[in-house]
């Protein structure tokens, strides 16, 4: 698959995989604008997740049994994520993954965005895709698309906003 190809996004898949694994997450991004009201369609899944060690490698194990891929910057070459990859560099930045299921984002810091602690705190519990899980409270997702300055989340604030 070419980096410009992205496979169609599955959130039903993703949702079931990150259960199944038990991990711990507040959804962010489009699937949570969409949870809010927006009729934005979205291409991938941005999370945050709890920082612990152990949270982190459930959540590779829920990657990995969705054969996740990163790709090498600038280059077209994608690696598969090892069951053995090291929780401490899920953490260490944001990171992009291409699986069978579409796009996941896991989003570590980023202007605007929320700490886990806040987007723990302020979540809302949704059931949506046939699972329940959290989405980053309104407000706050208001609050981090605007510091993104995005032209995508500024037309996600206006919606919102309405």
């Amino acid at each position: 698959m070419r980096l410009d190809e992205r496979r169609e996004l599955d959130p039903q898949s993703i949702f079931a995989a990150l259960e199944e694994h038990e991990v711990e997450y507040v959804v962010v991004g489009g699937i949570a604008a969409i949870t809010h009201g927006s009729q934005r369609l979205t291409r991938d899944c941005d999370l945050i997740v709890e920082p612990s060690a152990a949270n982190r490698r459930r959540l590779i194990a829920a990657l990995v049994s969705l054969k996740a891929e990163i790709h090498v910057p600038g280059t077209e070459k994608r690696i598969r994520l090892s069951p053995d990859a090291d929780p401490s560099w899920i953490g260490s930045e944001n990171r992009f993954f291409d699986t069978r299921a579409g796009g996941i984002g896991v989003w570590n810091r980023a202007e605007g965005m929320p700490s886990w602690q806040e987007a723990r705190s302020t979540a809302l519990e949704v059931d949506a895709f046939g699972h329940k899980f959290l989405v980053l409270a309104k407000d706050v997702l208001i609050r981090a698309k605007l510091a993104s300055g995005r032209e995508k989340d500024l037309a996600d604030v206006a919606e919102l906003s309405d």
